[in-house]
């Protein structure tokens, strides 16, 4: 699956044609995400409009915009990105908790097996989310796999 990750400026009144424009000469042998950084975005036309195309919404976790967990392909595919104020050299000292909000994702991965026909699960997890994405990886696969 290839990501498409939208400028944070870009709206969806400024970028959706350009985006409809733009799908219409992927190569189909490969599956797509976009991701979206402006609200603007969140709309159910939109997600309709992806759902038709094959193109997953990735659900973006970050202090500045979450997108909605909205299902639009078989696919989730789950970013924490975190909000880039912990210095690089300080990763893994400066470890902030974040097991409640790992824990909500969860229980919308959960929902969303539950109610919809998903295949793959795609979860990307960065330093800056929590300070060390290896230790906040084991957490939320912990938080995946025990009984709930």
């Amino acid at each position: 699956m290839l990501l498409i990750q939208l400028p944070s400026f870009m709206s969806a009144k400024v970028g959706l044609d350009s985006l409809k424009h733009f799908i219409n000469k992927l190569d189909n042998r490969y599956r797509y995400a976009l991701e979206v950084r402006e609200s603007s975005w969140f709309d159910f036309p939109i997600y309709d409009f992806l759902n038709q195309n094959d193109i997953t919404l990735i659900w973006r976790v970050r202090t500045d915009l979450k997108t909605p967990t909205f299902i639009t392909t078989d696919t989730i595919y789950l970013r924490f990105i975190g909000d880039r104020i912990t210095e690089e050299r300080n990763f893994g000292l400066d470890v902030m908790d974040k097991e409640g909000e790992l824990k909500e994702y969860v229980d919308h991965i959960v929902d969303a097996k539950r109610d919809h026909h998903i295949k793959d699960i795609i979860v990307t997890l960065n330093n800056n989310y929590a300070g060390f994405g290896p230790q906040l990886a084991g957490e939320f696969s912990r938080l995946m796999y025990e009984p709930q």
